[in-house]
């Protein structure tokens, strides 16, 4: 394993070396690192073109290529390394030329491209990390997504287009993401299969919370809050368990046969399910909407923060009092399908 690093501001020999001779820009780093290494990134960097992945990969034998950022001292304690695009390039960051197989990106800040920010749009960029990672204010996809067994974990999409857009991924995790304030939808899964969303929030978006298109697809333990739909179904064979669906427009919707299961928390939705007496021809299995109207006394959760901590300032914990069951007899059954 060789360490290396990144500063835009190093003025030394600029070959990686350490931070005096610091690489000055994340593209001779993408150019040169090998499998196994890890780049440490501090500052911000202002680009004038792409970065593009299209040179190497990481192996399982050999390990991921790793770039994180880290603080002006050199520490990582979760201070993000910021690219830029300054609204010259038209993506932040693009996987291209069959390249990217286990690359490990974290605290990583992809911002203010003309369309996408994070291109993620190669079948071959699989097996790949990103951890704290953020991508804002791009004009189209805040991560445009292709490719398979992939994990995002603790990741933002804020004031983009759309959010998370996966098209034709296949077995990827997304766990304690976070979309907002997008044009269009929060997270968007169009022809994608066996996706799992957990303990993902998805609000104040343009369109749907959470559109899952492609079989085998799990969201679990998820909030959708003040969209237009809060949970868009268009496949068959989903799981929807221990999600809040609150403040939307539209709770739940969809258009095709569909496998739902579980425990669902809608509250304050304009509608809580469209197109209701569906349900029973959609094959349902054991789907169960437990749901506050603010009549049952036995439930705690009856005002109209839906019992979030500071809803008003994106903290989506729920406060230590509130519970969503209550004693059962507000569980309400949809049908059981055959």
């Amino acid at each position: 394993m060789t360490i290396r690093y990144v500063d835009p501001a190093a003025s030394g020999n600029n070959d990686g070396t350490s931070w005096t001779h610091a690489w000055t820009t994340l593209q001779s780093a993408y150019d040169t690192a090998v499998a196994g290494d890890q780049v440490y990134c501090r500052g911000t960097e202002t680009l004038s073109s792409i970065l593009d992945i299209d040179t190497n990969s990481g192996s399982l034998a050999a390990g991921f290529v790793s770039f994180i950022g880290c603080n002006a001292s050199g520490i990582v304690d979760g201070t993000r390394y910021v690219v830029d695009a300054n609204s010259t390039a038209v993506n932040v960051l693009k996987y291209a030329n069959s390249k990217g197989y286990y690359y490990w990106h974290e605290n990583i800040e992809f911002k203010n491209a003309t369309s996408h920010g994070v291109n993620y749009n190669d079948e071959n960029a699989s097996y790949s990390v990103f951890y704290n990672c953020t991508s804002h204010n791009n004009g189209s996809y805040g991560w445009l997504i292709t490719g398979i067994n992939n994990l995002f974990v603790k990741c933002q999409s804020y004031n983009n287009n759309t959010g998370f857009y996966l098209a034709d991924a296949l077995r990827c995790v997304f766990s304690g993401c976070v979309s907002y304030g997008a044009s269009a939808g929060g997270f968007t899964l169009s022809n994608s299969s066996y996706i799992t969303l957990m303990s993902c929030i998805s609000y104040n978006n343009g369109s749907w919370g959470f559109y899952l298109s492609g079989p085998g697809t799990s969201l679990l333990n998820s909030i959708s809050d003040d969209n237009v739909i809060g949970v868009s179904i268009s496949t068959d064979i989903v799981r929807l368990l221990y999600n809040r669906i609150t403040n939307n427009t539209t709770g739940i919707d969809f258009s095709s046969e569909t496998t739902i299961c579980g425990w669902n928390y809608l509250h304050g939705n304009t509608t809580d399910l469209a197109n209701p007496s569906a349900w029973s021809d959609a094959g349902i299995y054991a789907c169960y909407i437990t749901e506050d109207d603010g009549t049952n006394t036995n439930k705690a959760d009856t005002d109209v923060d839906d019992g979030y901590v500071d809803q008003a300032n994106q903290d989506y914990r729920l406060k230590a009092d509130r519970t969503y069951n209550g004693d059962g007899s507000d569980v309400i059954p949809l049908g059981i399908g055959s």
